[in-house]
């Protein structure tokens, strides 16, 4: 399975993300192998401080649970930033897995994706209509993860249903936490990584990405309402993840505001 994935606006210190022949792939890929890029058991920083893949792992079930109120289920962001933001943390996994290259200048799958939720499928199909630009690649995407991701965790069995009539006796449904305080847990258990610092040698990509997404989709405010002395942190800790991965963040956030502004 090949295909494109065309990058959107640029990071700063790095190259134009739009040159004079159109939109241009602005991550650059950490030479060498993935394991020797990524490293191995709890490694979590190159010599250089960039973060590595290490034990870090997806952050689709912490963005998730984040993201909705813990005791009603409710979200708290529109649901297209969502969805965007769950789509980019499947892709910034399957770059920090290897399962992604650029090569001349886009973002290419090297083996077929191992992703849950039936994004692969789904992915596939769309990477065989190259080149396709990312923004369409994310909207597209993003109308159905927040449905798959819901699913999969009422399955495991941390989320579960709760049904109820309205006033014209029409049957309603949500899905909550089965346990709230885990749900908060999570949050709270991020808020204190990144008080340890930026440069703390414990952070991982996982943190970072995480913390990526969240400031992406718009809840880095909501979720450090009573934190904003943390925010400098985020930024250095985000700073820190390889430049593929930050490309990838900032397309995520670039495709969200575009996606509100055309309202």
């Amino acid at each position: 399975m090949t295909g494109t994935f065309l990058s959107g606006p640029a990071i700063p210190g790095d190259e134009p993300a739009y040159g004079p022949t159109g939109r241009q792939f602005a991550a650059r890929l950490v030479p060498g192998d993935p394991a020797s890029r990524f490293g191995s058991g709890r490694q979590s920083q190159r010599a250089d401080g960039l973060l590595l893949a290490g034990d870090g792992g997806f952050v689709t079930e912490d963005l998730y649970l984040i993201a909705h109120d813990p005791q009603t289920g409710r979200l708290l962001i529109p649901g297209s930033a969502l969805g965007v933001s769950l789509v980019g943390a499947e892709l910034i996994g399957g770059l920090l897995a290897g399962c992604w290259s650029v090569q001349g200048g886009v973002l290419v799958a090297d083996t077929a994706l191992r992703l849950d939720l039936g994004l692969a499928e789904v992915s596939e199909q769309i990477l065989r209509m190259a080149p396709t630009a990312a923004e369409t690649w994310l909207r597209v995407l993003a109308a159905s993860i927040p449905n798959w991701t819901r699913e999969a965790l009422v399955t495991s069995g941390v989320l579960h249903r709760v049904e109820w009539r309205n006033r014209l006796g029409r049957r309603r449904s949500a899905a909550v936490p089965a346990d709230s305080t885990d749900a908060e847990r999570r949050a709270v258990l991020l808020r204190n990584r990144l008080a340890l610092g930026a440069d703390s040698p414990t952070a991982t990509a996982r943190d970072a990405v995480l913390v990526g997404l969240i400031r992406a989709a718009g809840m880095q405010r909501l979720w450090l309402r009573d934190h904003k002395h943390l925010a400098p942190h985020a930024t250095g800790m985000i700073a820190r993840l390889a430049p593929d991965a930050r490309a990838v963040l900032a397309l995520c956030e670039h495709v969200i505001a575009s996606m509100h502004l055309s309202r």
